[in-house]
This record gives structure tokens, C-alpha cells and sequence, in this order.
């Protein structure tokens, strides 16, 4: 990235989690201008090649039959709760319709016979995951009253965790996408169901051939360049160089999403960070969010690597 002044940084979460292909990926940069040239808007109702083309896409990398494309979040909750009738329970997932349940335990004493879905976000905004253990008893109580896992992967999906999805063997009934399919460009959200949704496509503009054609890009681009693997790769290398600095206290985090706890105060942090040309943003008092581009190279993370040990000497 660079300012008015010709200053230039290195991103490592500005833009979390919405660039998975980073700033102006020629694919998805080509995508835009080329779509922008033909159809950019067409109503839901009407056929559209570029939507078409994506809800195939997503359906062939996830695995899910079902594809709902909206513009917001307040539409998938909308999706959700027309599915079956009963009440959305969302815990660390805040979304329209849904009532947010802050307590684990409370959570799965909550779900009952009159529960339609359970929506799950698999981070929290200290960047620490959801147990396995709680995962797998909330899955339990899903299957025995007959409500819908729902896992929402707006933050940990399309490769950021080091794989597409960060559920791992859940096995839930459906998933939400968000920002990062749009590619930090234009706004879109997916949900991902087993079962086929009637009718298929999109509950709004959302699923007009613009946002449609950069979408897609978006998901070739994580997929024939391997962005999964490579946050894989290039996460734990992060991971190992930032934990051995002295006022450390801990890193975690899966692939390229990485929470590292300080001694220190984390938005001082952010900001002398910001003099080495670095950016991050705290996501606690003591704990510094790390998202980069999953395009991002073993140079630059070498770049900041090195700006850390400068700021946490």
C-alpha cells in the first residue's frame, strides 16, 4: 500500500477479512473493469451467466449443494429463519433475527425442539477458536433436536485458516461467506447449504453480474494459486518468528489469522509499528490481530518480521 506521501506499508490486516487476494489482484482487478463494462445489475428473477457460473463454483469448491447470494448479513438471517420455523441462536456470529448467546453453556441449554438453527463463528475477536469440544456438543444438540448448524466463516473462510473452511469435521448443515468473497471490492455474502435452496441464486442484487464476476475471480484465485496451502505455510513461519521476541506472551491462530498477546499495550504497538511501514490493528488491550493478504510472500513476511523485532526488542 501507499499514502498521498508516497509512504509505503506492508498490510497485514487492514483490511481483515475481506482481502484474501490481497490490494488490486490482476485477476479480480480484470474481472471488475471487464464486468463493469457489460451488465453490472439485473433483478433476482432474471438469468444471469456470471451468477450462474458462480453459485456453480461455490458449489463444486465447498461441497454444499445449496448457494443464497445476498448483499448483508440481515439476508442470510432472513434465509435462515424461512428454512424451518422456530428461533436463530447465534453465538460469537451476531446476525439480524438471530438471538446472541454469549455463554457456552448457556448456549447448548438453549437449543431445543424450537430452535431452527445454531450459528456459530469459529473465532473470537481475541483470535482464540472455538473448542473442539464445544463444537462437537453443539453439533450433538443440533442433531438431536433437528435445528441447523450453521457455521459462519466471514472471518476464517476461502483459505485464511491454512484450508477453505475452518470447521474441520463438524460437518455443519450450512455456511456463511462473507466479505473476502467480494474481495475487499464490492459487497456480497453467501450461504452454503446441504440440502438444495428453493429457489436457487441470489435474494437480492447480490448476485448481479458484476459482483458475480468478482466473486469468482476471487475464488479461482484462491484456488489455482493454492492460497490455503500457502497460509498454512507462510502462518506458521509468522508464527515462529514473532513468538521468539521478548515481550510475547503468546501466538496463536490457524494459517494466516494469528492473535499474538503482548506485555504490552497493543495499539502503541500498532502505531510504532506503523513507523516501520506495517500495518495491524489490536483486537484487545494486549492482543494484536494478524490477517495479511494470503498472497503475501515469504520476503515481505521476512519485512515484517523484522519491523516486530524492532518495535518488541
Amino acid at each position: 500500500m501507499q499514502d498521498p506521501s508516497g509512504g509505503r506499508y506492508l498490510d497485514l490486516g487492514s483490511g481483515w477479512p475481506s482481502l484474501v487476494a490481497g490490494h488490486r489482484h490482476p485477476r479480480v482487478l480484470s474481472a471488475l473493469i471487464r464486468q463493469a463494462g457489460l451488465a453490472t445489475v439485473v433483478g433476482a428473477a432474471a438469468r444471469s451467466a456470471e451468477r450462474e457460473g458462480l453459485v456453480a463454483l461455490l458449489q463444486e469448491m465447498s461441497g454444499f449443494d445449496g448457494v443464497r447470494l445476498c448483499a448483508s448479513r440481515g439476508e442470510v438471517g432472513a434465509a435462515l429463519s424461512a428454512r424451518r420455523a422456530g428461533e436463530v441462536l447465534s453465538y460469537g456470529a451476531p446476525l439480524p433475527g438471530a438471538r446472541e448467546i454469549s455463554d457456552a453453556a448457556a448456549l447448548q441449554a438453549a437449543i431445543s425442539a424450537d430452535t431452527a438453527a445454531v450459528v456459530l463463528s469459529m473465532v473470537g475477536s481475541e483470535v482464540r477458536f472455538l473448542p473442539d469440544d464445544l463444537l462437537a456438543s453443539v453439533r450433538a444438540a443440533c442433531t438431536e433436536h433437528g435445528a441447523a448448524l450453521v457455521i459462519d466463516e466471514t472471518a476464517t473462510g476461502l483459505g485464511r485458516t491454512g484450508a477453505l473452511f475452518s470447521y474441520g469435521r463438524a460437518h455443519p448443515d450450512a455456511v456463511i461467506l462473507g466479505s473476502a468473497l467480494g474481495g475487499g471490492v464490492l459487497p456480497i455474502t453467501a450461504l452454503l447449504t446441504r440440502a438444495p435452496l428453493h429457489p436457487e441464486g441470489a435474494c437480492s442484487l447480490a448476485g448481479g453480474p458484476l459482483s458475480a464476476a468478482v466473486a469468482a475471480a476471487v475464488l479461482e484465485t484462491v484456488q489455482e494459486e493454492g492460497l490455503a496451502d500457502r497460509a498454512a505455510v507462510r502462518g506458521r513461519s509468522l508464527r515462529a518468528r514473532v513468538r521468539a521476541l521478548p515481550q510475547v506472551r503468546e501466538v496463536r491462530g490457524r494459517g494466516l489469522l494469528i492473535g499474538v498477546e503482548l506485555a504490552t499495550d497493543a495499539a502503541a504497538c500498532c502505531a510504532a509499528l506503523a513507523t516501520q511501514g506495517v500495518l495491524c490493528r489490536p483486537a484487545a488491550e494486549r492482543v494484536i490481530r494478524l490477517a495479511p493478504p494470503l498472497v503475501i510472500s515469504e520476503a515481505e513476511l521476512e519485512l515484517a518480521a523484522d519491523a516486530f523485532a524492532v518495535v518488541l526488542r
